[in-house]
């Protein structure tokens, strides 16, 4: 395609802005799929009708040598992201495919390189001083039903209204707070929890769902939508915090156990709070390994605890009967140690958080599965297994299957086997438990079919025991 005559009606390019397209030269199929792509950089939920248009209007403009307008029907903040893109206004250039840069042509990627001393230095800033930081994300971890989103939400009327924190460390910073929550209803759950805490609710913008150009709706998705949250926090001007309860419901596709997938999320997520100044909370569960070191609990890869900059762990209070939680440091890599706070639901028709004062808690240990209802678990599943046993052996499938019907996990099946001393016997081809205390196979139960179905070892059908809980006693 040849080089467009300059239009001398046009104003000048100035000469430290080039147009993007300047110094590359495609076929023209090449040159629309390089415009498509680049479009589709700052605007990824265009429909594909949408992005032709958009990307007609900008290879028009190239080929009349003016800058760049946008004609079609789109909203006003998706045709000034598009517009500043190819206009040169900190956008990015359109990039040539692969192999199709030519020689003397300025490259399509260099590298992004300051000298240290020309970046001024800059004192953190804080949403929740010492605890949560502004500019930077931070992660909330917690079983289900402790109270996470409530935390989120003290969190947000307490920015809306510029009102102090309950560990006396000063003020949150006022303004306007962005909600995504996939598990709580806005009408009958958030708004009375916000007033209930004292919230400025008009300070507070729900993003219920993408509104398509053409109709219809989609779910919010940080895969896609950043450019939309970002056109929505530079509109408001004033936004301090970002929830996202729980992260898990925005990741679209992405793998969250694989390192590479989530940091390729996160590291965007990271880039908008560090333009636009808010904190970003996202919320999270725990994993099920009960054990370890608290900063591997976290749901998913490990990328989502070494992004964030502050992370706290929510638990029960391992000391206390009457339902005081505790809200404890797992990271935080910015300020020094902090000691965590402990908190209770108060209840009413509209619950909210009562803060307690600072404790100092391990939070690996406060993590831990409590120990005591581990052995009343293990005790009445050694009962159990007691009375199964007394009258002779009985099919392990069919003990298994027993237990399951009656509550009793695998894993605590295989602890009480092993404390009250009952062992395993193959007859046929079947294999059988029994008290030590019983002889020979008298009460022995007919294999039915079916049962032992599981194989052990040495092609054994013993029920293999659960992760961790050693050989077999065969």
């Amino acid at each position: 395609m040849a080089a467009p005559e300059a239009d001398p009606q046009a104003p000048a390019q100035q000469q430290d802005t080039p147009a993007p397209w300047e110094g590359i030269h495609f076929t023209t199929a090449a040159e629309v799929h390089a415009v498509r792509r680049a479009i589709r950089q700052v605007a990824p939920y265009l429909d594909d009708k949408s992005l032709m248009a958009a990307a007609g209007d900008v290879l028009d403009a190239r080929e009349a040598g003016r800058p760049v307008r946008i004609t079609w029907d789109l909203p006003p903040e998706v045709k000034a992201l598009i517009e500043r893109l190819f206009n040169g206004n900190g956008g990015r250039a359109v990039e040539p495919e692969p192999g199709q840069q030519q020689a003397g042509h300025p490259a399509a990627e260099e590298l992004a390189i300051t000298r240290l001393s020309e970046i001024e230095a800059q004192e953190i800033s804080w949403y929740w001083p010492g605890r949560f930081p502004l500019r930077k994300p931070s992660l909330i971890a917690g079983d289900p039903g402790l109270g996470k989103s409530m935390i989120t939400l003290d969190m947000t009327a307490r920015g809306t209204r510029g009102l102090p924190w309950p560990d006396g460390s000063g003020n949150a910073p006022q303004g306007s707070v962005i909600l995504l929550s996939a598990e709580d209803d806005a009408a009958d759950t958030i708004r009375p929890r916000l007033e209930a805490a004292g919230a400025d609710c008009s300070k507070v913008f729900i993003i219920e769902a993408i509104r398509r150009v053409k109709g219809g709706t989609r779910s919010f998705c940080l895969t896609e939508d950043l450019a939309l949250l970002a056109a929505e926090i530079e509109r408001l001007g004033d936004v301090v915090l970002v929830v996202v309860d729980p992260i898990s419901a925005y990741l679209g596709d992405v793998d969250t156990h694989v390192n590479a997938a989530v940091r390729g999320i996160l590291a965007p997520l990271a880039d908008l709070a560090g333009k636009y100044g808010p904190c970003v909370l996202a919320v999270s569960h725990l994993n099920k390994s009960g054990g370890g070191a608290a900063v591997y609990r976290v749901t998913g890869s490990l990328a989502f605890t070494a992004a964030a900059r502050a992370v706290w762990a929510v638990a029960k209070d391992p000391h206390s009967q009457d339902g005081r939680r505790l809200m404890l440091p797992v990271k935080c890599n910015l300020a020094p140690d902090q000691e965590g706070l402990a908190y209770r639901i108060r209840p009413g028709t509209v619950p909210t958080v009562e803060w307690g004062g600072a404790v100092a808690v391990d939070v690996t240990e406060a993590l831990t599965v409590d120990p005591t209802e581990e052995r009343n678990a293990c005790g009445e599943a050694m009962a159990w297994l007691q009375e199964t046993l007394k009258g002779g052996q009985v099919a392990a499938t069919q003990i298994r299957a027993d237990a399951r019907a009656n509550g009793i996990a695998e894993r605590t099946l295989w602890r009480a086997k092993k404390k009250v001393g009952a062992v395993a016997e193959k007859i046929g081809t079947c294999w059988f438990w029994k008290l030590s205390s019983t002889q020979g196979s008298q009460g022995c139960q007919p294999c039915q079919a079916g049962q032992g179905d599981n194989l052990g070892r040495h092609g054994s059908l013993e029920p293999v025991p659960a992760p961790g809980e050693g050989a077999l006693d065969l």
